[in-house]
């Protein structure tokens, strides 16, 4: 019942469930930090809740339910008026792990 010393270790691979899709096309707002990205607004359109972000340049742009922001892979989960709730993929010590991250309504001036 002994393993030969001449046959290769079968390594079982564990799969990471957290790892982030690497080979998806990136999208637009994840080339910045999210500090970087300012929450405006929403929007609702034909029953579809968009959230207006501030781009460092002042552009805005808006996402829904399912799109990309920041640099740690952010895939929006829920948006409501006053706040935008993010699913982020994170590497620690070799694992990728799952992290929720908020951000709020921003309603300072100079929007």
């Amino acid at each position: 019942g002994r393993r030969s010393p001449f046959k290769p270790i079968d390594l079982i691979k564990k799969q990471d469930d957290f790892a982030p899709d690497q080979k998806r096309r990136r999208e637009p707002l994840e080339a910045f930090p999210l500090d970087a990205l300012k929450f405006v607004g929403t929007w609702t359109e034909s029953g579809v809740i968009w959230a207006l972000i501030k781009l460092p340049d002042s552009k805005i742009n808006r996402v829904h339910v399912g799109n990309y922001m920041g640099q740690n892979y952010g895939r929006i989960i829920s948006i409501t008026t006053n706040t935008i709730t993010l699913e982020e993929a994170v590497k620690e010590s070799g694992k990728w792990l799952k992290n929720i991250t908020k951000i709020q309504l921003d309603v300072s001036k100079g929007v």
